[in-house]
């Protein structure tokens, strides 16, 4: 067996070829539970706001796509990390560094949209409470400050 997962293609074993298919298959795999963990833990900072249950389902809605796309580009990240790259002549630009530029923009977007998310949210517990009042201006500042 160790004779099979020791065979080489294109640099590198198929023991490293099954564990970076393993990784990216969890990452695939506990995205979801993750992601709700993670999104729970963030709601914890945001708990100050008395929020109901449609602002948890709000908030929860908004960010599970997000963090599910940054935890499977942190897998991909992982998973690439094991594979063996052909050696980069110095003061050369390798695939590996290209991959890991790659995969640090994406991770940057990710983030962001992350941040935005939280702001929608923000903004839609800020309308919330501002239509609760009698004055329209707090209601035509909140939107302007949202949209």
């Amino acid at each position: 067996m160790k004779e099979f997962l020791d065979a080489t293609f294109w640099g590198n074993t198929l023991e490293d070829y099954l564990w970076f298919s393993g990784v990216i298959l969890l990452s695939i795999l506990f995205k979801r539970i993750i992601s709700k963990k993670l999104s729970n833990l963030i709601y914890k900072l945001f708990k100050r706001f008395k929020s109901g249950a449609e602002e948890v389902d709000k908030f929860f809605n908004l960010l599970i796509k997000p963090i599910e796309f940054l935890i499977v580009l942190v897998g991909f990240s992982f998973a690439f990390n094991v594979l063996n790259y052909p050696p980069v002549e110095e003061g050369k630009f390798g695939l590996q560094n290209t991959i890991n530029i790659g995969f640090q923009i994406f991770i940057a977007i990710s983030a962001t949209w992350i941040v935005l998310r939280m702001i929608d949210f923000l903004g839609f517990v800020l309308a919330k409470q501002a239509k609760k009042t009698e004055t329209t201006t707090d209601d035509q500042i909140i939107q302007f400050v949202i949209g």
